[in-house]
């Protein structure tokens, strides 16, 4: 097995607690008998009643709205069960996070990071190269890897081989170095990736359409970036987009016409991020998260999407705080897409592999 590891990552744990919140965390049946003649486990009941739950036949640690944090996070940010027992014995998703793997049909192994991290986020600790051997022992005991297919669907209904993949990938690469991450992304999406290893033809009717196509992309993804996913308040979103009434998003404080947000997109934030957001883009790709949403149309269609969906985010996020968007605002906003789109959440995939019906029956149209 060939290990290959994002060495332009960093990584070292600050304490932050972020790994221990929000997440569902599923253990085995014989671990939590063992915590549960544990005075520790004794201090998660009479805080929160439980301390787990048995969803769909497996063991879960419980969370509720009002403990989204795992019981066992103690005051210092720290582990009570790593405290106790010992780092082996914590359920695997706790020793793997951050380090997200992904497996390729020859064999590879590409070792990168979630930016969920607060470490990763901020670029903070030693190169992730430096924890070879902590993922080499993850690998062993039988840590969690998404996989990618031997034959790859290019766009619905279309497979190659992933040898013709990497093709593909070289040639990206070079247009990429050439016109950055937008042109190359917008250039390969056009041409529906095909034929792979280019030179491409964008559909010309095709690339008319993106422009409207970024807008309908940010807002959908909007959607399930936000915690309350009431559907009628989605309704009213999808409205106020169209140009029906003013854009409510209660968590952020917002309530106005969409053009007042795009000028604070554009005033507030504008290019000032455009490093950090390619940076991540190249953090995505060396993980094969443009493999891993359903079809490589729908994952060129995610990545090419990134920068609005943060932007936007990031724009809400200094609203809320009552300050122009700054750092710590983007951070928040690179967390939350992170979790709620590209690696720990199905709902980006989802959306995306819809979006890419659209876009293949545009071009039919178009041709």
């Amino acid at each position: 097995m060939k290990l290959s590891i994002d060495n332009q990552l960093h990584y070292e744990c600050v304490q932050c607690g972020r790994s221990c919140t929000g997440w569902n965390v599923w253990l085995r049946d014989e671990l939590a008998e063992q915590l549960k003649v544990l005075p520790i486990t004794l201090r998660v009941i009479q805080e929160r009643g439980q301390a787990f739950e048995r969803v769909d036949g497996i063991q879960k640690m419980y969370r509720d709205q009002e403990h989204p944090a795992c019981g066992y996070l103690n005051q210092q940010k720290l582990c009570d069960i790593h405290a106790t027992l010992g780092f082996e014995t914590k359920p695997k998703t706790c020793r793997q996070f951050p380090f997200f793997l992904t497996k390729l049909p020859d064999g590879e192994v590409r070792a990168g990071a979630s930016h969920c991290c607060t470490a990763v986020r901020g670029g903070l600790g030693p190169s992730l190269s430096e924890s070879r051997a902590e993922i080499e022992t993850l690998l062993r005991q039988g840590a969690q890897m998404r996989e990618v297919a031997e034959q790859v669907e290019i766009y619905p209904g279309h497979f190659q081989p992933f040898s013709a993949i990497r093709g593909f990938e070289t040639y990206f690469e070079e247009q990429k170095e050439k016109w950055g991450w937008d042109a190359a992304l917008e250039q390969a999406l056009t041409a529906l990736a095909t034929p792979l290893e280019g030179p491409w033809q964008p559909h010309a009717g095709l690339s008319q359409q993106m422009g409207l196509l970024s807008q309908l992309m940010t807002m959908s993804l909007l959607k399930p970036c936000l915690n309350d996913h009431d559907r009628e308040l989605w309704q009213r979103i999808d409205q106020a987009f169209l140009g029906e009434g003013e854009l409510e998003i209660p968590e952020y404080n917002w309530r106005a016409p969409v053009a007042d947000l795009d000028l604070l997109i554009s005033q507030g934030v504008g290019n000032q991020f455009e490093r950090e957001i390619d940076q991540y883009r190249r953090a995505i790709w060396f993980r094969k998260g443009h493999l891993l949403a359903g079809n490589l149309v729908a994952g060129l269609l995610l990545m090419w999407s990134l920068p609005g969906i943060l932007r936007l985010l990031s724009a809400l996020e200094g609203w809320k705080n009552q300050r122009q968007p700054s750092v710590e605002d983007f951070s928040q906003a690179l967390d939350t897409v992170e979790m709620s789109l590209v690696s720990h959440s199905q709902n980006g995939e989802l959306l995306v592999q819809k979006m890419s019906h659209h876009l293949v029956a545009m071009a039919q149209i178009c041709e």
